[in-house]
């Protein structure tokens, strides 16, 4: 993914964020054949607390807990991801 088209979007959760917090959040880029993350920082509570990475079918692609700053997330084929 490094050397795909980039698309700048901002995506953030509340922080802190509170127990049992869920939120889902959708990335699309009109027109892709496929897409991926790429978080400058990225952190949560290792162990504890998850983000699952999902294409626009539900297909669970990923499932992510501490920190993983400066990585792209799974790659979903079309043009839609969800997180």
């Amino acid at each position: 993914p490094s050397n795909w088209m980039a698309v700048d979007r901002a995506v953030s959760s509340a922080h802190p964020y509170s127990n049992n917090y869920e939120e889902t959040f959708q990335v699309t880029v009109e027109g892709a054949t496929q897409v991926a993350i790429y978080f400058e920082r990225f952190e949560t509570e290792r162990g504890y607390d998850f983000v699952e990475f999902k294409d626009a079918a539900g297909t669970v692609l990923g499932k992510w807990s501490g920190n993983h700053n400066g990585e792209f997330s799974p790659t979903a084929s079309g043009d839609t991801i969800f997180m």
